[in-house]
């Protein structure tokens, strides 16, 4: 329910497939209804975010 809650506040979470891969887990373990995207690589994407002017902030 909290996940939820920040998804429908505006915040965006993806999965990292490698990391899906990893863990063993598929995109199936992923919480697609709750509005949880997928991602082939965290790095790449923080790379691209930086890049387009978001920061990134380690909770």
């Amino acid at each position: 329910p909290k996940v939820k809650e920040i998804i429908d506040s505006g915040v965006k979470i993806n999965a990292c497939k490698n990391t899906l891969k990893g863990m063993k887990l598929s995109e199936e373990d992923v919480d697609r209804d709750a509005g949880i995207g997928i991602v082939p690589a965290a790095v790449e994407e923080i790379i691209k975010k930086q890049a387009e002017g978001y920061y990134y902030l380690q909770l």
